[in-house]
């Protein structure tokens, strides 16, 4: 008997007519790879995408490590601010910095006499915001520019703004401005620029933070709070 085959026939115009004699164990040795190709290929795909969300989510880990670094060494360093502060304020180290940290230092006036709570506290009554804070150093005057906004627009908002700087010997030290360019009045929203010179008693290398007040007329604090100098600091 003889065996089965399929011609395939080739045409063309100009020449003349080919034709192939085919038997079906070619064809289906065609389709059993074009299926391995389509299985392959998809595996393929399937491991790229694999490899390519392992891939973003690495990235994703590695930024948040970064994060998290650049905020542990940031917190490293008030730490040793602090421990530099109640240092100076207490030479003979009647009183470690691990226990004023631990002890709620926070709540109460240390035994060396160094307030914490009074030097580093915040108050904030929700009246005004300040975001976008940032301290840009000079040889002789300091800038610092921050965002004020209103949280209750109907009614306006009037007051001034003060400027202490903090230091590693844990006092406050008074920015002396004239009060009439403090004042402000707002509606909504303000961008504010004050430029300044740091006491001369006071070294930039024993700056720890900077204050910034804002009183309502009439002396009612709404806002005071502490940045470390660091955090808020642009390099030029």
């Amino acid at each position: 008997m003889a065996s089965k085959s399929y011609n395939v026939i080739l045409m063309r115009d100009d020449a003349h007519v080919r034709r192939l004699r085919l038997k079906p164990i070619w064809l289906k040795l065609a389709v059993y790879l074009l299926s391995c190709v389509v299985v392959v290929a998809a595996g393929a795909s399937w491991f790229s995408f694999k490899l390519w969300t392992e891939h973003a989510a690495m990235l994703d880990e590695v930024v948040m490590l970064r994060q998290q670094a650049h905020e542990n060494a940031v917190e490293m360093q008030r730490l040793q601010n602090m421990e530099r502060m109640l240092k100076a304020a207490d030479p003979l180290g009647q009183q470690p910095v691990l226990e004023t940290l631990t002890q709620g230092s926070q709540n109460q006036s240390s035994l060396s006499g160094v307030d914490l709570n009074a030097l580093l506290g915040e108050k904030n009554t929700g009246r005004a915001t300040i975001k976008k804070v940032a301290l840009t150093q000079g040889d002789l005057l300091w800038k610092l520019s921050f965002e004020l906004s209103n949280t209750d627009p109907k009614q306006v908002l009037e007051g001034l703004y003060l400027i202490q700087l903090v230091g590693t010997d844990a006092k406050n030290h008074d920015v002396h401005l004239d009060k009439e360019l403090l004042q402000f009045q707002i509606q909504r929203f303000k961008r504010i620029e004050i430029e300044f010179s740091p006491p001369p008693e006071l070294p930039p290398a024993e700056i720890f933070g900077l204050r910034l007040t804002i009183d309502q007329l009439g002396g009612t604090t709404i806002f005071s709070r502490v940045w470390q100098i660091s955090t808020i600091l642009q390099v030029s």
